[in-house]
């Protein structure tokens, strides 16, 4: 995904000055998802910033702040980043259909993927030891 895509500019906008060389490292799989996310926590706080997205063990971290006092705010906007979190662990991160956890058996890297990616890049469903 090139961070320059249109569908990013409600993420890309609220990013703090810091982080905009560093704040993208998602599959195309989860914008429509994390453009959702960010018009959802528009709505719960007018002022809210974007520190980075980013995959990490097939797992989506977003880290922000709703720079709200407000406990109500603080709660109610995180738990909006959970639900897509949740949302993000059943979907794939290339393409955005339905995808499970798996792994990449050389390089042990962990990524969500429907069949059709994991098997282009040859994964293994991961299974609990």
């Amino acid at each position: 995904m090139d961070e320059a895509d249109d569908r990013l500019t409600p993420l890309r906008e609220r990013v703090e000055p810091a982080w905009e060389r560093y704040w993208w490292n998602c599959g195309d799989g989860w914008v429509d998802l994390l453009v959702r996310l960010a018009e959802d926590l528009s709505t719960i706080s007018a002022n809210w910033t974007l520190s980075q997205v980013k995959s990490k063990f097939g797992s989506l971290d977003f880290y922000a702040s709703p720079h709200a006092d407000d406990p109500d705010v603080q709660q109610r906007f995180d738990a909006r980043v959970r639900e897509a979190q949740t949302e993000a662990s059943s979907t794939c991160e290339t393409c955005g259909t339905p995808g499970v956890l798996r792994i990449e058996p050389e390089s042990g890297w962990y990524l969500t993927l429907c069949q059709t990616h994991a098997d282009q890049i040859g994964t293994e469903t991961w299974k609990r030891s």
